[in-house]
């Protein structure tokens, strides 16, 4: 999912790097902080690739085995569903995981790509 750098929110994940003449500034699967928030608006950096929404915790054991686009079309499909549910509500947060796994797992076998994931 691409998004400009002022929706970023920490936990997100850079799904490819993100490079300004030549050199990286922040690797493929980066969790966003908000000190990395803040350098990438001094640097200028308009649009982001991001792998969902840094709703699924890292070093979740089921999102390894999905590639970053098998995740991400996951997340969209899952995020139309769950639109008015509170995001503080811890409860459904769980089951949010859980229904993007599922999805990705769906997507996987109408093959979409699936493998270690990797930028």
């Amino acid at each position: 999912m691409r998004l400009p750098v002022d929706q970023l929110k920490p936990g997100m994940r850079v799904s490819r790097d993100i490079v300004r003449d030549g050199f990286v500034l922040l690797a493929a699967r980066t969790e966003l902080t908000p000190q990395l928030l803040r350098m990438l608006a001094r640097w200028s950096v308009g649009m982001v690739e991001v792998i969902g929404t840094g709703h699924i915790e890292s070093g979740n054991p089921g999102e390894a085995q999905f590639t970053p686009e098998v995740i991400q079309a996951a997340t969209e499909h899952v995020n139309r569903r769950f639109l008015r549910i509170p995001s503080d509500n811890l409860g459904a947060q769980h089951i949010r995981k859980l229904a993007i796994l599922r999805q990705a797992a769906k997507l996987a076998r109408q093959g979409h790509s699936r493998g270690p994931a990797s930028a």
